[in-house]
């Protein structure tokens, strides 16, 4: 009877430390890519402010004809940059979903330097 009961409490301290160690493993995991999103999300912000953000200013989302993708454009002369928006969820994070879309005709796009694709899910 001892000896059972002392083989359950081994099994028991060996199964609570293999579980522990899998919750570090893992939780390492997820809090390290907790941060790097929020430090992407803060270097995008950082780098296209949002008070620049409108009509009439440094930066604008666009959206060319004929083309299927949002695209952040710095208003340069002479040619325009163009930064690729990888997906919704990286309009969000940014809070860039809240601005108005501005049309971009063919013309404009293809004569438009491409920029960096921002992408804060990866």
């Amino acid at each position: 009877m001892d000896t059972v009961k002392i083989a359950s409490e081994i099994f028991h301290n060996i199964a609570v430390g293999i579980a522990s160690l899998i919750g570090v493993l893992a939780g390492t995991k997820l809090s390290f890519s907790y941060f790097k999103k929020k430090f992407k999300i803060k270097k995008y912000r950082n780098l296209y402010p949002e008070y620049d953000f409108g009509q009439d200013r440094k930066y604008s989302i666009v959206r060319p004809v004929g083309v299927d993708a949002l695209f952040l454009i710095e208003w340069k002369k002479p040619n325009n940059v163009l930064h690729h928006i990888k997906n919704p969820e990286t309009l969000h994070d940014l809070g860039y979903n809240s601005y108005d879309w501005v049309s971009l005709s063919k013309n404009e796009y293809k004569d438009a330097n491409k920029g960096d694709v921002i992408d804060t899910t990866k």
